[in-house]
């Protein structure tokens, strides 16, 4: 009857998933991820993220990727609806740090969690993003915010160097993903001990994921 239960529970988890339009590279399971080994050239300019790949795409902080493109022609602001309770990107506002921006990460590998249940809007209108939970904040699939802002998405085989040009538009890519490395075993972690507040990268642990906590 466990077994049962169990098998039940799973099936009804992958219908979901599939009904929220989740991509079938998304592991909606705890998974074992390191850190992108690309260089990232934002308009020709190298810079430092704390990036992850998942299922051969990049994931990066929203607020790290509002940071790194201020100034230019696709720069967006990031804020928090306490009505609808989303993230908002609003294009052509400049992005105000709130410190914490830009942070390398450490290097080691990390529990990335898909986290089905967030909610943006881009100039006032919900969009999909595909969103992991890693240490206590959420990294977006890099393609998936781009795709959003317009802005043009370049990867070189050969070095591994990702470009991103706010000159150029917004074009799919050929179905290539990049080839993620080796990974170890970690130990599980709790689903139901993650919860996303309304700051747009972080996480707050040890609340249950049904009542998001407004922005103080």
């Amino acid at each position: 009857m466990r077994n049962t239960k169990k098998t039940l529970a799973m099936v009804l988890c992958m219908v979901i998933v599939m009904a929220m339009g989740v991509p079938a590279w998304a592991i909606d399971s705890p998974q074992t991820v390191s850190q992108t080994p690309s260089t990232v050239y934002v308009n020709g300019t190298a810079t430092q993220f704390e990036a992850y790949l998942i299922g051969g795409n990049n994931f990066f902080k929203l607020r790290d990727l509002a940071y790194a493109l201020n100034g230019s022609n696709k720069q967006f602001s990031v804020g928090y609806d306490n009505v609808t309770r989303a993230i908002t990107l609003t294009s052509g506002q400049p992005y105000v740090p709130e410190g914490g921006e830009m942070v390398k990460g450490d290097g080691t590998q990390k529990i990335a969690v898909l986290n089905a249940g967030i909610n943006i809007a881009k100039d006032g209108a919900p969009v999909e993003i595909t969103a992991y939970l890693i240490g206590g904040n959420n990294f977006m699939r890099l393609r998936d915010v781009m795709k959003l802002l317009d802005i043009g998405v370049g990867y070189d085989n050969e070095t591994r160097n990702i470009t991103l040009d706010t000159l150029i538009s917004y074009t799919e890519d050929s179905g290539q993903t990049v080839t993620p490395p080796p990974t170890t075993p970690m130990p599980p972690v709790e689903d139901n001990l993650l919860q996303f507040s309304g700051t747009g990268d972080k996480v707050i642990s040890g609340i249950s994921p049904s009542f998001p906590l407004r922005k103080k």
